[in-house]
């Protein structure tokens, strides 16, 4: 899947520039991780309460914590809960920082699989679950993060624009209007559900 640049941070380091996720595009880059395992409806979840779950999939909940500290128990047992009755669902954590012995031991008990990421958003399996899912995967640091909105308006602009086309310059073709009509509708719904997406934030 073919991803759009989103401007990530910069900061010096050594003279030298690093590039630095926000907690968002975080989300975005082990959204993208997962897509790469065989969760291919990985999505981010918007801004807000999210019960415990950044990442969502049909097959799958992830949590991602930007916290330079270890992660510890108690956050591996909000994802726990945050699955719910359904336990078909796969469980992963992407820690900044770690985890502590007592998180490890929770996870192997529980079947969650931990992975650690830097700041590239590159992403490593901790365990063993989380090498079982990723083995195969290709979990180096995106070269491209993706937001869905701008996906949609992406897609909206290119379906609209024919029929944008032909109306600027006034080439009304009952054939072509009859072609155009419906991408144009389509077109136009992604870029209405993509402006609504940008106001949610």
């Amino acid at each position: 899947m073919s991803d759009w640049p989103c401007i990530s941070g910069f900061h010096l380091s050594g003279g030298a520039a690093v590039v630095t996720l926000s907690h968002q595009q975080a989300e975005l880059a082990m959204a993208s991780a997962m897509r790469k395992m065989g969760f291919t409806d990985a999505r981010a979840t918007p801004g807000g309460p999210d019960g415990g779950i950044d990442v969502l999939s049909s097959r799958a909940i992830a949590q991602v914590k930007m916290h330079k500290s270890q992660v510890g128990r108690p956050d591996l047992q909000r994802l726990y809960g945050a699955r719910g009755r359904d336990h078909r669902r796969s469980m992963l954590f992407f820690s900044l920082g770690g985890y502590s012995s007592h998180a490890d031991e929770y996870a192997a008990g529980n079947g969650i699989a931990l992975f650690t990421f830097d700041a590239k958003g590159a992403v490593r399996p901790y365990n063993s679950a989380a090498r079982s899912i990723s083995r195969g995967a290709d979990l180096g640091a995106p070269r491209f993060i993706v937001d869905d909105n701008l996906r949609w308006l992406f897609w909206g602009v290119l379906l609209i624009s024919p029929v944008a086309f032909l109306a600027a310059f006034d080439l009304s073709v009952p054939v072509l209007d009859y072609i155009f009509a419906l991408p144009g509708c389509a077109g136009l719904v992604l870029i209405v559900a993509a402006i609504g997406g940008f106001l949610k934030k």
